[in-house]
């Protein structure tokens, strides 16, 4: 928890809110207090735009989380506050809930084989140190592997179900090393070097474990590791799409005898290869496209893979026989998202989420021999007409250097209300900044685009994922700057269509995508109506000062070391924060208190230096909520006081 400012003693009530005159360097501020919710300077959007808001929060999706036993499916879906598990029988079946927290279920692995249960990770208001749950399906019956105030992720069941192998900082709070967990023996620990491990598959016996080692997006080692003796050898050198946080796709094939894997060493994309574990070198394997390979499942009997393409931001899923890597069958989204896929138990269909601007999310199988697709959810809409949401266009804009001798391009997607316009903007800009802004179901762009007439352009600036390795490195270090000048070139873009209103644009986005926020209104403030920065970064050097210990090494590689003189020195000269007097459009900054990526005190310190500087600064701080907020309410309000930030600065 962050320290806040005193409060005066002098209080009035305002409604159903406690409303606090707090003093401030050149102006009042107006605090209020609803719950774990505070504001500052915040109004409240108008009646009748509010109502219309309201449906969009009611929005219900449903994530595929993994076969059960009996043939149905488990599920992510809100019918609360909260994601929880929930199992589906057959296609088309009632919802039946598994767990009742008050926090989300942030993931779900389910036991293969005979064994029927499954374990998850759940956190506590947003601080991410996960702890795993295991849920005994016949009985219902809840206990956990984990306690205490580690960090424990990426749980990965042994082919048998016999063993559980997952990441955890507990060992020293910093490096997440490898553990695994059996009825028997509990919990040890298996890799304890230093970095950030995490497993990937067991060999088809158990006696081995693929793992790797994560430095930075394009720096990644796949080992494998041996239990008889403790030894862990590297396999490979990959690089690619696999993060600090999230599964790489690797696996063994030819019982244990061989590896999958998706690379980007040697190319821009990471692409399929196999290598032989007794000797030999890898050569690729199977479909090979001039994009990203996201996931790699393998069939029960080792006979299928399934690969997640990410081709242009949209997804294709496609399997292949194994050991040939013939392909034989496809699907595309569309203008969409795919994502976890998974066999079922018997092979005969593999599982996955879709998520596209005309479908909020659901879960899906496809029936391998009949190559048919069979939906086995279909969430609410909040009352809305899923037939009316507005497509997502693909379009790439001019930037302001070139590359290969031509101009370079920044692809962006747009959401375009109807009409001619001209439309007001918002710029909305993702996080990462190694992350990508796909075409999947996005309720807030909708609302906008929708209710209140405004274009919704989301850039992939360089340093986004999912254009290869140059686009991903471009912005690394010293080329922090040339990612906000996209920003500037994407203004020029709106400026030159007859449609946006130039006028009217306010950027807005979320932790790095909240320092693009700042940035933008340093260099463009005068061209922008506002800002909202979520959990955004204000100073790289006071981040990297303060955020997690886990974290810090992997963000270095990003973002440069604070502690070299001369990173330092260009920090300390291009941050938001030593450059705040230059931001004069009115801003809004959310965060929340237990946020361990972007600590709250980089909200807390750009806020106090614009205000010093008698600007207007609105403030959201969330006491229950950490890097984004997960609960339904706090979402709503967070939402309903951006629109009341829209409604002041950017629309009539």
């Amino acid at each position: 928890m962050i320290a806040l400012r005193a409060i005066v003693p002098s209080a009035v009530l305002c409604g159903a809110l406690l409303c606090v005159a707090v003093p401030a360097a050149a102006r009042e501020v107006v605090r209020a207090e609803r719950g774990a919710l505070l504001f500052e300077d915040v109004a409240e959007p108008s009646p009748a735009r509010a109502a219309a808001h309201a449906p969009y929060g009611n929005i219900r999706n449903a994530k595929f989380a993994g076969w059960l036993p009996g043939g149905g499916i488990a599920i992510l879906t809100r019918f609360g506050e909260t994601e929880q598990i929930h199992a589906v029988g057959a296609p088309g079946a009632d919802r039946r809930q598994l767990t009742f927290h008050p926090e989300p279920i942030a993931a779900v692995a389910i036991a293969p084989a005979g064994a029927a249960r499954l374990v998850y990770a759940k956190d506590t208001g947003g601080d991410e140190m996960f702890q795993l749950f295991l849920l005994e399906l016949a009985s219902g019956r809840t206990r956990p592997i984990t306690e205490g105030r580690a960090r424990n992720t990426l749980p990965l069941w042994r082919h048998d179900g016999g063993q559980l192998a997952y990441a955890s900082t507990a060992r020293n709070g910093r490096d997440a090393d490898v553990w695994v967990w059996d009825e028997a023996g509990g919990a040890r620990v298996v890799t304890t070097r230093a970095g950030s491990w995490a497993p990937v598959d067991f060999a088809p016996d158990g006696s081995r474990l693929l793992v790797v080692r994560t430095v930075s997006i394009n720096e990644v080692e796949l080992h494998e590791l041996t239990f008889a003796d403790g030894s862990l050898r590297k396999v490979a050198d990959v690089g690619g799409v696999g993060t600090y946080n999230n599964a790489y796709p690797a696996l063994y094939v030819d019982d244990g005898r061989a590896v999958l894997y998706a690379s980007s060493r040697g190319g821009e994309f990471a692409t399929l290869s196999r290598l032989p574990l007794g000797g030999g070198k890898a050569k690729p394997w199977g479909v090979q496209r001039p994009w990203d390979v996201e996931e790699l499942v393998r069939s029960p009997d080792g006979r299928m893979v399934a690969g997640l393409y990410n081709e242009d931001g949209s997804g294709v899923i496609r399997v292949m026989e194994h050991p040939s890597g013939r392909l034989i069958g496809e699907h595309e989204a569309g203008i969409g998202v795919f994502a976890a896929l998974a066999f079922s138990r018997d092979g005969a269909q593999l599982g996955y989420s879709v998520s596209s601007p005309q479908l909020p999310g659901d879960a899906f199988s496809i029936d391998i021999a009949g190559n048919q697709v069979v939906r086995w959810t279909a969430s609410e809409s909040g009352g809305l007409d899923p037939e009316a949401w507005v497509p997502a266009e693909l379009v790439r804009y001019r930037s302001f250097d070139r590359v290969d001798g031509k101009p370079r391009e920044v692809p962006a997607w747009v959401y375009r209300p109807q009409g001619e316009g001209p439309h007001p903007v918002v710029i909305d800009i993702h996080g990462g900044p190694e992350a990508q802004e796909r075409p999947g179901f996005d309720a807030w762009a909708q609302f906008l685009a929708k209710e209140l007439g405004v274009a919704v352009v989301l850039p992939n600036v360089r340093g986004s994922a999912g254009y290869g390795r140059r686009w991903l490195d471009a912005d690394n270090g010293l080329k922090r700057l040339d990612s906000v000048r996209d920003i500037g070139a994407l203004l020029d873009w709106i400026d030159a269509d007859p449609r946006f209103d130039a006028r009217r644009v306010v950027v807005y986005g979320g932790s790095y995508g909240g320092y693009m926020v700042l940035a933008s209104l340093v260099e463009y403030g005068d061209r922008l109506a506002g800002g909202v920065s979520i959990v955004g970064i204000s100073h790289f050097r006071t981040f990297l000062e303060n955020t997690s210990a886990y974290r810090v090494d992997l963000r270095r590689v990003e973002y440069g070391d604070e502690r070299d003189p001369k990173l330092r020195a260009f920090m300390d000269r291009t941050a938001p924060l030593t450059n705040a007097a230059k931001i004069r459009a009115p801003l809004f900054v959310i965060h929340g208190a237990n946020d361990p990526r972007v600590p709250a005190s980089e909200a807390e310190q750009i806020l106090a230096a614009v205000r010093a500087n008698d600007r207007e600064a609105w403030y959201l701080l969330a006491r229950d909520e950490g890097h984004g907020f997960r609960k339904k309410a706090n979402r709503d309000a967070m939402q309903r006081a951006v629109l009341a930030f829209c409604e002041r600065f950017l629309v009539q």
